[in-house]
C-alpha cells in the first residue's frame, strides 16, 4: 500500500494512519503531564532538568510554554527534544512554579533571544555567543549595560569580566 494512501485523510480515501513519532510524542507528553500532576520525585527531577535547560538557554520566557524560539544551541537532551516536538505539534506545557529569569527593566530583552533572531547568524556562532554569555553569567541585556541602560562598558567584553549572580551557573571556561 502506498504511503500517500496510509497518511491521507479518510475524506480523500486514505486511512489517516498517524506518524509513529507523533504517537510516541503524544504519549510521552501525557506521561510528563501526569508525573507533574502527581508531584513526586520524577516531577521534582523534571523541574530540576527544566530549570537547568532554562538557564542554559538564556531565555527570559518559559522554554516549554513559548516554543517558537529555537534552542538548538544548547546541549541536546530531553528538554530540547520536548521543546522541538511541542513546537512541531503546535503545543505547549505550562509548568506551575517553574523558575524563569525575570527581565530587569523596561525594554530589557534576553540576549540569546536577540542573537537567535539575527539574520545570517550561523548555529555555531549562536553556540559561541551562548558559551560567552554563560561564562559572563548574564541572561539579559540589562545585566551587561550601565545603570542608566544607555551603554555597555568596554571592559565588560575583555574576556575576564563576570557578573555577580546569585544563580548556580554551570562551569564554563573563559572564551578563547
Amino acid at each position: 500500500m502506498k504511503r500517500a494512501v496510509l497518511r491521507a485523510p479518510i475524506e480523500l480515501g486514505g486511512i489517516a494512519l498517524p506518524n509513529v513519532q507523533t504517537i510516541q510524542d503524544q504519549k510521552g507528553i501525557v506521561n510528563v503531564m501526569r508525573q507533574l500532576q502527581l508531584g513526586k520525585e520524577i516531577a521534582t527531577d523534571f523541574k530540576i532538568l527544566l530549570a537547568q535547560a532554562q538557564l542554559d538557554s538564556g531565555l527570559a520566557h518559559p522554554i516549554l510554554d513559548k516554543t517558537d524560539v529555537d534552542i538548538s544551541y544548547i546541549e541536546p537532551g530531553m528538554m530540547v527534544h520536548l521543546h522541538d516536538r511541542l513546537d512541531a505539534l503546535d503545543g505547549r506545557i505550562v509548568v506551575e512554579n517553574q523558575w524563569c529569569p525575570k527581565l530587569q527593566r523596561i525594554h530589557d530583552e534576553s540576549i540569546m533571544e536577540k542573537i537567535s533572531k539575527l539574520p545570517g547568524v550561523r548555529p555555531r556562532e549562536i553556540q559561541h555567543a551562548n558559551q560567552c554569555r554563560k561564562y559572563m553569567r548574564v541572561i539579559t541585556i540589562a545585566e551587561l549595560s550601565s545603570l542608566c541602560g544607555r551603554h555597555i562598558e568596554p571592559s565588560t567584553f575583555n574576556g575576564r569580566w563576570r557578573a555577580n549572580s546569585r544563580l548556580r551557573w554551570p562551569r564554563q571556561p573563559p572564551p578563547t
